[in-house]
């Protein structure tokens, strides 16, 4: 649930403050210059949190995907099986060369946008080929 509350800062300026508490979550807090925002951003935060999608922790926002994809490698791959473990190591491998150090790996799973990346694009640029199926639907030249 979220509580907005008016303060007056030191140099007399009014500002609400946020704080979402949700049972089984760490609190959220934040300051905005008005109401509006504030209520926005309560019920945006609070509907994030519901669904999953709210990665707030400092712990979560410093870390890269890079290290999530070290992590994914050292702990989960080895419990694959041989052939598993090649391809898999290969596809983390790729995206952590794109992605790795760039971004937070939070961030990166909220904006993650498979439009944006799709695996044909992904494939062309290694070198690969689209399949004649793979593009069936999209000549709009009209014939």
């Amino acid at each position: 649930m979220a509580t907005i509350v008016e303060r007056i800062t030191a140099s007399g300026r009014k500002v609400q403050r946020v704080r979402i508490r949700l049972k089984g979550y760490p609190e959220q807090n934040a300051t905005f210059k008005t109401k509006k925002e504030a209520k926005d951003w309560a019920k945006i935060t609070e509907a994030a949190i519901i669904e999953g999608r709210h990665f707030a922790s400092k712990k979560a926002k410093g870390r890269t995907l890079g290290d999530a994809i070290d992590r994914y490698l050292e702990d989960n791959l080895p419990l694959l099986s041989e052939s598993s473990q090649r391809g898999r190591r290969r596809h983390m491998e790729y995206w952590k060369k794109c992605r790795g150090g760039t971004a937070t790996a939070a961030r990166w799973l909220v904006d993650c946008n498979p439009v944006r990346t799709t695996v044909a694009e992904v494939r062309m640029s290694l070198g690969g080929y689209l399949h004649p199926a793979a593009t069936a639907g999209t000549d709009r030249s009209g014939q």
